[in-house]
C-alpha cells in the first residue's frame, strides 16, 4: 500500500527533474514552498479578496475559482499548459512561473487539470498563512525585510477581468475531491537538481 501511494511522488518528482533543465544547483527560483506560493498569490489576491477586506480563506476560492482558472487557461480546454501559465503572469520571471507550474502538475504530464490548480490554491494558501490562522492577510505576502503593501484594490482586477469579462462565458468547471493532488514541494523539485 505504501509504495502504491509513493509511486506517483516518485513519478512526478523524475519527470520534473527530467524536464527542468534549466535549473542548476542554487539556481532555484524558490528555496521554501511559502515562497512560490506567495509569488503564486500576489497578482490574484485582489481577486480572491472580491470584497477588498484585505484577508482570504480558503473557501473563498471557489467563488471565484472558475474565472481564476480560466484566466490561464486561454484556450478553455479545460487544461493549463506551461505556455498558457507563463503568459498570464507575463509581469513575473518566465523561470519562477514555470517552477510554480511543475509544482502544480502533479502527474507531470504537461497539464495542470482544474483538480490540481485548485488543490494548489488550498496549498499556496496554507503555505503562505504565517500564523496559521486560516486567514490569509495581505500583509502576509510582504517580505519580513521590506515595507510594502499589498493593493487589495482593485489594481489587478481590471487586467484579469478584461479578459474573464470579455463577453464569453467560461465554461463550468467541477472540481472533484476523489482525484486529490498533493503539489510537489520546492523541496521535492529541489532535491532532483541537486
Amino acid at each position: 500500500m505504501f509504495r502504491k501511494q509513493l509511486t506517483p511522488f516518485l513519478f512526478a518528482a523524475t519527470a520534473i527533474s527530467a524536464t527542468s533543465n534549466a535549473y542548476t544547483e542554487g539556481a532555484l527560483p524558490f528555496s521554501q514552498d511559502r515562497d512560490a506560493a506567495v509569488y503564486f498569490l500576489k497578482p490574484i489576491f485582489s481577486i480572491i479578496d472580491c470584497e477588498s477586506g484585505g484577508v482570504i480563506e480558503d473557501g473563498d476560492v471557489d467563488e471565484h475559482f472558475t474565472d481564476l482558472f480560466f484566466y490561464n487557461d486561454r484556450d478553455q480546454s479545460r487544461a493549463i499548459v506551461e505556455s498558457e501559465f507563463v503568459r498570464a503572469r507575463s509581469k513575473e520571471t518566465k523561470q519562477q512561473s514555470a517552477f510554480v507550474f511543475k509544482m502544480m502538475d502533479t502527474d507531470s504530464n504537461g497539464f495542470v487539470t482544474p483538480q490540481e490548480y485548485r488543490h494548489y490554491v488550498s496549498f499556496a494558501i496554507n503555505a503562505a498563512d504565517k500564523d496559521k490562522n486560516g486567514e490569509l492577510y495581505a500583509e502576509e505576502l510582504l517580505d519580513d525585510n521590506k515595507s510594502q503593501k499589498i493593493d487589495t484594490s482593485v489594481s489587478q482586477k481590471p487586467i484579469m477581468e478584461s479578459h474573464i469579462h470579455s463577453g464569453e462565458s467560461a465554461p463550468h468547471l467541477y472540481v472533484h475531491d476523489k482525484e486529490k493532488s498533493v503539489p510537489l514541494s520546492s523541496q521535492q523539485v529541489k532535491s532532483k537538481h541537486e
